[in-house]
């Protein structure tokens, strides 16, 4: 199993040029079980659904975010089950509208109040 894909380059990532066909590829080669795509701050649910399409029946494909945490910049993969992607969808504008420049954060208490139950996520904290 692997997690934490990045697919749409941000302000917080090196420049990439994200390739479905190297994914599906990587994917394959690999025998990857499950993916997540977190991306930083921000969620592309069209993206999103074309990844989760193109891996059907190769791998299966988990909605998720990569967030930054206050007070030091710290990193939360918060993902997802299929089952939730409207209320994850809710939760991921939140923080879209709330992180905008690189050196913006949100506090665990208002990541959780976005998401409204941790329960219904995996969550990862994620250091360098």
């Amino acid at each position: 199993m692997i997690f934490h894909i990045h697919t749409i380059p941000t302000i917080w990532d090196a420049n990439f040029e994200f390739s479905l066909d190297k994914l599906i590829d990587y994917v394959s080669s690999y025998g990857i079980d499950a993916i997540a795509i977190t991306n930083h701050n921000c969620f592309d649910v069209n993206q999103f659904q074309v990844i989760k399409d193109a891996l059907r029946g190769k791998t299966d494909v988990f909605p998720g975010i990569e967030v930054t945490i206050a007070p030091n910049n710290g990193h939360l993969l918060i993902i997802s089950d299929n089952n939730n992607i409207d209320g994850f969808c809710a939760g991921c504008n939140m923080i879209k509208e709330n992180i905008k420049e690189l050196h913006d954060n949100i506090s665990i208490q208002d990541v959780e109040k976005a998401f409204e139950n941790f329960s219904k996520y995996l969550l990862i904290p994620h250091f360098d």
